[in-house]
């Protein structure tokens, strides 16, 4: 925690108000780590970037892992008459997506007009096939993002007392949750 805030390592962007991606173009940054549809925002930057994954936590680790935010939800109204009508249209729409939506934006957008060398392709593979989402972020936002959120803004770096200190809490978020999915 110490290298993320002693004020020259790390510009946070707070609470996620303010658009990292003109300081990246601008040269004053080395890094820009965000989601890749910020990739998009670079497409005129006049210097060269490469891609790369978010690095692993130590060499023990077998893979990369990326991370989904948001994570991809569909919601279907419970007024909803037709379930089974509901959810054979809403695979349709995925699957045929997959062909064309997905091909423009991966193959076309990203590999071709974002990346700027052979590299940034194959870092697209290992990003895409490597995705990860966190169920954290659909059910449990009160009781865990905003959480780490708000201990990181404060550069408070006692994650783990927090966790020892609200397990109570987050467990009963967990079953209250795992209730409601039987």
């Amino acid at each position: 925690m110490g290298i993320m805030h002693d004020g020259n390592m790390l510009f946070d962007g707070g609470d996620g108000m303010i658009d990292l991606a003109p300081m990246f173009i601008n040269n004053q940054t080395l890094f820009f780590s965000s989601n890749i549809h910020s990739a998009v925002s670079l497409r005129s930057m006049e210097t060269d970037f490469g891609i790369i994954p978010l690095p692993k936590y130590d060499e023990n680790q077998s893979g990369y892992h990326t991370y989904v935010y948001p994570p991809p939800v569909m919601i279907v109204p419970v007024t909803t008459v037709d379930l089974n009508r509901t959810g054979m249209i809403l695979e349709a729409l995925c699957y045929e997506s997959t062909d064309t939506v997905l091909k423009a934006y991966y193959d076309d957008l990203l590999k071709t007009k974002i990346s700027r060398d052979d590299e940034s392709e194959g870092m697209l593979d290992i990003i895409f096939q490597n995705r990860i989402y966190s169920v954290t972020d659909i059910f449990y936002m009160p009781e865990t993002y905003y959480q780490f959120y708000t201990l990181s803004q404060q550069k408070n770096p006692n994650i783990v007392s927090w966790l020892e200190q609200n397990e109570g809490i987050i467990t009963a978020a967990i079953e209250k949750n795992n209730q409601s999915f039987k």
